[in-house]
Formats: C-alpha cells, sequence, structure tokens
C-alpha cells in the first residue's frame, strides 16, 4: 500500500480488495522503531 519515507503527520490510504479473495489477511505497520502487526478481515 505505501513503501516510503512519510514526514510526520496523519495519512489516510484507501485499500481496493477487490481483487483478493474473502479471508483473513495480515499486514503490518512500521514507525520508526515502532512495529505492529494486525488482522484484517475481508468480506466480500
Amino acid at each position: 500500500m505505501v513503501n516510503e519515507i512519510k514526514n510526520p503527520g496523519n495519512y489516510f490510504v484507501n485499500f481496493d480488495g477487490s481483487s483478493f479473495a474473502s479471508g483473513i489477511y495480515y499486514y503490518k505497520i512500521v514507525a520508526g522503531k515502532f512495529e505492529a502487526i494486525r488482522k484484517m478481515i475481508l468480506i466480500k
């Protein structure tokens, strides 16, 4: 979705999952020393 360095601030990303199958997906957020892995459920 976004793979670049951003300046501090708030950002919004539109996700288009129309080409993905329904299911459970995991995504990773990295910001400096902070890392988080979260679960997303995509239902069509």
